[in-house]
């Protein structure tokens, strides 16, 4: 996502509540990243990946938030992309869908 991204240090949690399974059925992470020109030192980034999530059928969300605004796509409603920001209302604009 952004080529000058490095990872400071990280922690993780993980978790099969399925019994018999040879993966985890849920998973949680953590990273704190370097400072760098386009990285405020200690920004973070988490991750969470889970097989069992009722109700949802695959979703996969990526939301980036700044000091300033935020933006916020989710897979399973994939023709829209949100913005949000504290001076205004949040904001849905379509995508294109991929084919």
């Amino acid at each position: 996502m952004i080529p000058d991204m490095k990872i400071d240090n990280l922690m993780c949690t993980k978790r099969s509540f399925v019994e018999g399974r040879e993966l985890e059925d849920n998973a949680f992470v953590i990273m704190n990243l370097k400072g760098s020109e386009n990285v405020q030192a200690g920004a973070q980034i988490y991750c969470w990946a889970s097989s069992i999530n009722s109700g949802a059928r695959h979703y996969h969300k990526i939301r980036v938030v700044g000091s300033k605004a935020s933006l916020e796509w989710d897979d399973e409603r994939r023709t829209r992309c949100c913005t949000r920001s504290r001076v205004s209302r949040p904001a849905c604009s379509s995508a294109v869908r991929a084919t």
